[in-house]
């Protein structure tokens, strides 16, 4: 969402034309099936800054499950194939497949994956033919190339947040892991990202609250299954929190909290080049816990808190303590 222009087209203008396609003229939607169940599918959840890669690469440890690296495609998909003019699945899926070679953050698929993965879309039967399956092809394909026990498949995108209707309606039998920080934390990490339009810490502000909303909006789905962390604790109580998600996923525990000295050069996730993460494969600390009581000023400390206000109450956090 680096532009007003993007934000209103995709969180606006594009689901008011799948509203109007859908109740106006009565466009009647076609049946598809999933080509996997999505139990075996959780997507964590966020404002971003809040934590979300150091809990992906926790748990990207573990020998069975895979979350890739971040990628900028699945809600946009997902919305486009909802409106007519995008109905034609043989332009759809090399389109959407071409984003997802160029729109990730360094996964590691090569173009010969990318071809062997629409040979797969090309020969979806009808009922399968939609943006969501083009997704659960793509991350089956990518977890068996690093490994054959990944049976787990995670998704780490902060943007997917702001689409969490889209994304719960192609995926309700989903897990969801909502990590929350300290809003204030939260702007203060944006902040020093000069060039993310978040930087602005109104921008920010505005991603926390979707965020509480997302999670808000989730938990009150009839088949949701969402589960709330908090990134301090992630950060100051671990090993309980990890056994936590785990118990969540349904997965054995595993020692995933001590470091691989050799994972930072395999770069799991796509992030070796980023300044922000410079500290992703450090020891956990919990240094970053209220810096923004001494690096914000006070004008900032008291917009970003007025903003935040009312969802921070919905979930029970004082910000200001």
């Amino acid at each position: 969402m680096e532009t007003f222009y993007k934000k209103f087209k995709y969180l606006y203008l594009i689901p008011f034309l799948i509203f109007l396609n859908k109740h106006i003229f009565r466009k009647k939607e076609k049946t598809i099936k999933n080509i996997y169940p999505d139990k075996k599918i959780f997507f964590i959840i966020g404002s971003g800054r809040n934590g979300s890669t150091l809990l992906s690469l926790l748990l990207s440890r573990h020998t069975n499950i895979f979350l890739p690296p971040e990628q900028s495609v699945l809600p946009y998909s997902i919305l486009e194939w909802a409106l007519p003019i995008f109905n034609n699945w043989n332009q759809f899926y090399k389109r959407i497949l071409t984003n997802y070679k160029h729109k990730n953050q360094n996964w590691n698929l090569t173009t010969e994956d990318f071809k062997n993965i629409e040979v797969r879309a090309k020969h979806l039967k009808r009922e399968h033919r939609n943006a969501s399956n083009i997704y659960r092809l793509i991350i089956r394909y990518y977890a068996k190339k690093i490994s054959s026990s990944k049976n787990i498949f995670g998704d780490q995108t902060p943007n997917t947040t702001l689409f969490y209707k889209s994304v719960y309606n192609e995926f309700p039998n989903a897990k969801y892991i909502f990590l929350v920080r300290h809003p204030l934390d939260v702007v203060l990490s944006y902040s020093k990202m000069t060039k993310n339009p978040a930087s602005n810490p109104r921008y920010a502000s505005w991603k926390w609250n979707k965020s509480i909303e997302a999670y808000n909006w989730l938990k009150k789905q009839k088949n949701s299954n969402v589960l709330f962390i908090r990134y301090e604790d992630l950060v100051s109580d671990t090993e309980s929190t990890i056994k936590k998600i785990f118990n969540f996923l349904d997965v054995d525990y595993q020692d995933i909290i001590t470091p691989n000295i050799s994972e930072k050069n395999m770069d799991k996730l796509g992030t070796k080049n980023y300044a922000f993460h410079t500290n992703l494969y450090k020891p956990i600390n919990t240094r970053s816990i209220g810096k923004w009581k001494k690096e914000l000023s006070k004008d900032i400390i008291d917009s970003v808190s007025k903003s935040v206000q009312k969802k921070a109450e919905s979930i029970n956090l004082k910000i200001t303590e």
